[in-house]
């Protein structure tokens, strides 16, 4: 059976549409996995507007498609082949996001295709397909066309990449199967060598299963793999909060700022960390500078709050 899906365009919303976004910021406005949105964006599913340090930053576009796309992939039991088919469009066509309003998305079993001007089918690889199934045709009894699935992206295993490695590890985050994919994480360090995205994707798993000195350590080596990983030192300086070294953490925190000044997310962490060591002049400038940053997030009124005490 074919169904249509409609991605809707409406962009009406009281958020601000000029707002810029971490993936952190989508993921809790959105209440989806970080992972998730991490996985689309290193898929190209989600198209940040500017990157600092390898911090990407998303516009309020990106937000309602995240939403939206969010909505589809829910919706499918196929969610995961759908997933890489719109990635390998995505890598084809550079601007697809601006083509996407133009496009119907059918999808038939474990293939994805885009409906054109009525009556035509493109496949995820750029090649046409004329689609003789409207209906009309469908009235009279007609029967669909026979759609063959796409090749297998599966690949042997002495042939396998680090980015199919990587998006299996993501998978099984999505599955919330954390130890399957601390096994895959580390199965692509041994056959890859040490990277920082790694290290520091295991660090967030070592996290989010309460290994905090496992997660310390991995944020420490993805930032000595690259010392400008500014989100890893965000993320450690978060770590070392929860382990009680609150002043090491605030000198991670400053560091972090000292290479990109305007990131909201280090000014909310930093803020908080100074009310609880009793810096709270220091604390203020930090609140002040958030709300100016991101006025329109989650965080935004606890930053209101702790301004007004």
């Amino acid at each position: 059976m074919i169904e249509t899906l409609l991605i809707s365009q409406d962009c009406e919303s009281s958020e601000s549409e000029s707002g810029q976004y971490t993936l952190a910021m989508l993921a809790k406005m959105l209440s989806l996995p970080l992972s998730t949105l991490r996985r689309w964006y290193l898929q190209r599913l989600l198209i940040p507007v500017f990157e600092v340090k390898r911090l990407p930053y998303f516009d309020f576009s990106q937000l309602v498609f995240a939403r939206e796309l969010a909505k589809i992939l829910a919706n499918s039991p196929r969610a995961t082949a759908i997933e890489k088919q719109l990635s390998r469009w995505a890598r084809l066509n550079p601007d697809w996001q601006a083509r996407w309003s133009t496009l119907d998305v059918v999808i038939d079993g474990t293939t994805v295709l885009f409906r054109q001007d009525h009556n035509r089918l493109v496949e995820t690889n750029g090649q046409f397909r004329f689609d003789f199934y409207d209906n009309d045709q469908h009235a009279e009894g007609g029967s669909p066309p026979r759609i063959l699935p796409l090749e297998s992206f599966a690949s042997p295993a002495d042939s396998i990449t680090y980015d199919e490695l990587l998006y299996a590890a993501l998978e099984h985050e999505d599955r919330q199967e954390p130890l399957q994919a601390i096994s895959v994480y580390r199965r692509l360090l041994q056959t890859f060598g040490p990277t920082a995205d790694a290290c520091f994707a295991l660090a967030e798993i070592f996290y989010s299963v309460g290994d905090l000195a496992a997660a310390r350590e991995r944020y420490y080596m993805a930032v000595e793999l690259e010392e400008s990983f500014i989100e890893a030192l965000s993320n450690l300086g978060c770590v070392l909060v929860e382990l009680g070294e609150l002043h090491e953490a605030q000198r991670v925190f400053e560091r972090a700022l000292r290479q990109h000044p305007d990131y909201a997310d280090v000014h909310f962490h930093l803020a908080k960390l100074l009310d609880q060591l009793h810096a709270h002049e220091l604390a203020a400038e930090h609140w002040r500078r958030f709300l100016q940053l991101a006025p329109k997030t989650p965080w935004s009124e606890e930053a209101k709050q702790r301004l007004g005490r």
